[in-house]
C-alpha cells in the first residue's frame, strides 16, 4: 500500500473501514495487473497480453456450500 500511495496511506487508513477495504483491494489488483504485465514483457510471448492473462490466473474454486466447509474444518482441527 505503501508504496503505492507513499504517505498518503495514512488518509486510507483513516477511512471507514468499508471505503479502505475497497481502496486496499483495488491497489491489490493494480499492483498484480502491473506484476502480470511485467512477467508479459519479460517473457518473448508470442500471445496478447489478455491471452496471457487468462491463461496466467488459475479459475476459481467453485463455492462449497456450509456442509462442505464445516466437514473441512473438521478435517483441519482433527475431528
Amino acid at each position: 500500500m505503501y508504496s503505492r500511495y507513499g504517505a498518503g496511506a495514512k488518509d486510507i487508513l483513516s477511512l471507514d473501514f468499508e471505503i479502505g477495504i475497497d481502496i486496499l483491494l483495488c491497489a491489490k489488483n493494480q499492483k498484480d495487473e502491473e506484476m502480470l504485465f511485467d512477467l508479459w514483457m519479460h517473457s518473448y510471448s508470442d500471445k496478447h497480453f489478455e491471452d496471457f492473462k487468462k491463461s496466467a490466473i488459475k479459475p476459481k474454486v467453485e463455492d462449497k456450500d456450509q456442509e462442505e466447509i464445516l466437514n473441512d474444518v473438521k478435517k483441519i482441527m482433527g475431528g
